[in-house]
């Protein structure tokens, strides 16, 4: 074996990597049995874990942007619509994968290529924008009722954020369109911990801060029973022209 290439234990060819799909064609076993033989045996090369992790593979195996991964899905859907897969055809799948398991290195290599993805701003932004997106997000009971205040003190002020803007790697949940950079953070007491609401509020006030936003925070509780004062802490914010 050398940098670049892992010997098959049963065949002794030398491949970039050893494939489910090798095994099974070659030598009808699964991943799961030839690990087991050869515990010890070696699956991927150090050279392809460099490549997979500087091309900043996702955990498809991908090397893209968020946009070409939808691209991707898109296609791949596409291509199996209309597909009837056959009951001996579905039992090979599940041979194939069962008692699989990725390899100490693979994960590895996965670890990093994802931390390296991350770290890219744009990445990251897009990403959050797809998952708050993809989940049909929209206002909750409690967002509902917050945002029932702002409309009626200030409408056409304050938009409920369903992912249009991220600050920091953050989807703050209220922002100012009137001209201001101001947001607003609606805690739920059960997700942030009420008894730790000091630390909490400052650590998020604190991040968007560094951005140029000043933040209010407003608790669950807060819009639940305290009408007068959540519309006096409102209107104190909101106020304070920048």
């Amino acid at each position: 074996m050398g940098e670049n290439f892992v010997t098959c234990r049963l065949c002794g060819e030398d491949f970039g990597q050893i494939t489910t799909t090798h095994l099974d064609k070659e030598h009808g076993i699964t991943m799961f049995e030839y690990r087991k033989d050869f515990p010890d045996a070696v699956l991927v090369t150090g050279k392809h874990i460099e490549v997979a992790t500087s091309n900043l593979w996702n955990h498809s195996g991908v090397g893209s942007t968020p946009e070409r991964e939808v691209e991707r899905r898109e296609a791949i859907s596409k291509s199996h619509l209309g597909k009837v897969f056959s009951e001996e055809h579905c039992r090979h799948l599940s041979e194939r994968t069962t008692g699989w398991q990725s390899t100490k290195e693979s994960r590895e290599a996965n670890s990093k290529g994802m931390l390296a993805w991350w770290s890219v701003p744009e990445n990251k932004e897009i990403r959050i924008r797809q998952i708050r997106q993809g989940s049909s997000s929209r206002p909750n009971e409690v967002e509902g009722v917050l945002e029932w205040y702002l409309d009626y003190l200030y409408p056409g002020e304050w938009k409920y954020n369903d992912g249009w803007l991220v600050v920091g790697g953050k989807i703050p949940d209220f922002a100012n369109v009137n001209g201001q950079k101001k947001l607003i953070e609606l805690f739920g007491d059960y997700w942030h911990g009420i008894d730790i609401t000091d630390k909490t509020e400052e650590e998020r006030v604190s991040l968007f801060n560094g951005f140029g936003y000043k933040t209010l925070v407003v608790w669950e509780c807060e819009v639940y029973y305290g009408n007068s004062e959540l519309v006096s802490k409102l209107r104190e914010f909101c106020a304070n022209v920048l």
